[in-house]
């Protein structure tokens, strides 16, 4: 079947065969839903035929984001193709809980892909302005485990053409790009920052690209943008992490330093 390059292409007949039950989807309601950057989510609640009992109630799309620029974002850095390829090839050996995925679609080559997802309606997101709790931070850490455990140093990695594994050039970039972005940093928050968080800032920004050369930790698959924006929290299941754009060949401890720092 075609994939439906953007929600607006989505229709009764399209969804009923994405998700399996061909002809007996009889109506549905469409309604945006998150603050994704470079992607657009759409929850679908759906009214089936009696003949369509298991099907599900509610399920998540998410698409190519409608902004041209942002669009163009998720294009140049390869963040389609990541989502895409984390639930094709990489959630089923994966131990963490993500969505269940039930359709995947994607023309990579002209920059679209579609998902229909889970809808984890009954949690709630987190929120990193607001911080989270010391109870959020164990659920958080538990998960990382589950994720980076079955890659950790594996020779499955390899498999994963959709990804490459961090280089002397884009330890290098990185480090670029953090020196370039310090001075306004600072510029901006030089009055909520102490002397010794300036100073520290700047020996990083000396010293993070030896380190990082120095240190090489086995690899592992990473979620690359692991906050608790990117968490569900609820009873059953108690937490859920969604967004995977941002997936990467790394060590597992910058999934964790990532979450401390940003929430």
């Amino acid at each position: 079947m075609k994939i439906a390059p953007d929600a607006d292409a989505v229709d009764c007949e399209w969804l009923a065969e994405a998700l399996g039950f061909p002809g007996l989807l009889t109506a549905y309601e469409a309604k945006s839903i998150g603050t994704g950057q470079v992607g657009e989510n759409v929850r679908y609640r759906l009214t089936w035929a009696d003949d369509a009992r298991s099907a599900p109630k509610s399920v998540v799309g998410k698409f190519p984001s409608v902004d041209e620029t942002s669009r163009a974002v998720g294009i140049a850095t390869d963040s389609y193709a990541h989502e895409v390829g984390f639930y094709r090839d990489a959630q089923s050996f994966a131990d963490i809980r993500s969505p269940e995925c039930f359709y995947i679609g994607d023309d990579l080559t002209n920059d679209c892909f579609v998902l229909l997802m889970e809808d984890i309606a009954s949690s709630s997101q987190g929120d990193q302005i607001d911080g989270g709790t010391s109870a959020q931070a164990y659920l958080a850490a538990s998960q990382a485990a589950r994720l980076h455990g079955p890659f950790w140093d594996s020779p499955a990695l390899r498999q994963f053409d959709w990804i490459a594994a961090s280089t002397d050039q884009t330890i290098s970039e990185r480090g670029d790009l953090y020196n370039m972005l310090l001075p306004g940093f600072v510029d901006r928050y030089s009055a909520r920052l102490s002397r010794d968080v300036i100073e520290w800032g700047r020996w990083l920004g000396e010293h993070s690209v030896a380190r990082t050369r120095s240190l090489r930790l086995p690899p592992t698959l990473i979620h690359g943008d692991f906050r608790l924006d990117n968490m569900l929290f609820g009873d059953d299941p108690e937490i859920v992490v969604v967004d995977w754009q941002t997936t990467a060949i790394g060590s597992g401890p910058q999934d964790l330093a990532y979450f401390v720092g940003a929430g």
